[in-house]
Order: C-alpha cells, then sequence, then structure tokens
C-alpha cells in the first residue's frame, strides 16, 4: 500500500514539474522591453529581449562606446552604429554574409568607407 501512495506522490510530482516546466518556457517566448539592463557592471542593454536574446532595435551601452541599431537573435542585424570618443562605426550587419557597407567617421571628420577590401577615403559631401 505504502508503494501504491509513493508512486501517486511522485506521479503528481512529475505531472506539476511537467506543467511548470511548459509555463516557464512559453514565458520564455513572450518579449519584453527593458531600459539599462545591465549585462555587467559597465555594461548594458536598452531594447527589446525575446527569448532571453536582443531582438529587434535596441542600445547597447560600454566604457568603449554605444552600439544602436538593430538586433535578431542577440546578434547584430541589418543598420547599426557604434560611437565612441573617437570614431563613429557605421555598418549593415548579416550573421550569414558579414558586414557591409562599412563607413568610419574620425573626430577630425574625415570619413572612410571599406571598398572590396580597401579603405578609401571619402568626401561626405560629394557621397563617393
Amino acid at each position: 500500500m505504502e508503494n501504491k501512495k509513493f508512486t501517486s506522490y511522485f506521479g503528481l510530482f512529475i505531472g506539476i514539474f511537467i506543467i511548470i516546466s511548459l509555463i516557464y518556457i512559453f514565458s520564455l517566448k513572450k518579449s519584453r522591453e527593458v531600459s539599462d539592463y545591465k549585462l555587467s557592471e559597465e555594461i548594458s542593454y536598452s531594447g527589446k529581449i525575446v527569448e532571453n536574446k536582443f531582438s529587434g532595435q535596441g542600445e547597447l551601452k560600454s566604457p568603449y562606446g554605444t552600439y544602436s541599431g538593430n538586433f535578431e537573435d542577440g546578434r547584430f542585424k541589418g543598420e547599426g552604429k557604434f560611437v565612441n570618443d573617437d570614431f563613429t562605426y557605421e555598418a549593415n550587419f548579416d550573421k550569414d554574409k558579414g558586414k557591409k557597407d562599412i563607413k568610419i567617421t574620425l573626430k577630425d571628420g574625415s570619413v572612410y568607407k571599406k571598398v572590396d577590401d580597401t579603405w578609401r577615403k571619402i568626401d561626405e559631401k560629394n557621397k563617393d
């Protein structure tokens, strides 16, 4: 009789555990908006998080500068810009194709664009 009671309680425990696990899994898929979400003492994120990954338009701040742009599945995706005291780095990110349309603007106003495997200084007025 004791064995049946144990089996009954054990079955009840497993059932409750499965229900709680399913609720947790489905709650991860919901997106949530965060502001100044601390990843470490010095790094924070503001934007949307889906399944514990950055998603959509967001901003990632670190002591080295701030990245503003799109995220998908926790990675940079599409147009984005990294700005710090010395330069601005702009690119179009794609996890399969890498970075393209890369442009760096230095503090003195000089602008460089990556063309194939070389960097070319461009005149922002004429937009080479």
